[in-house]
């Protein structure tokens, strides 16, 4: 199994939010659980969480 870092996206905070809180509501936790999925089914690891906090009156940029 090759090693990978599991990332969140959490748009309603300012700044950084530790995994475990970002897990708490339900859009983060289905989001938490696609990522294990996704990761079962590609036969890889999930060696640690990080989430990432955007707040929510920034407006989103294209790309």
């Amino acid at each position: 199994m090759k090693p990978v870092i599991g990332l969140m996206f959490v748009r309603e905070y300012p700044e950084g939010i530790l995994p475990r809180e970002a897990r708490a509501t339900p859009s983060r936790l289905f989001q938490y659980r696609d990522i294990k999925r996704r990761a079962s089914e590609h036969e890889t690891e999930i060696a640690g969480w990080l989430a990432i906090g955007e707040d929510a009156n920034r407006p989103l940029r294209p790309v």
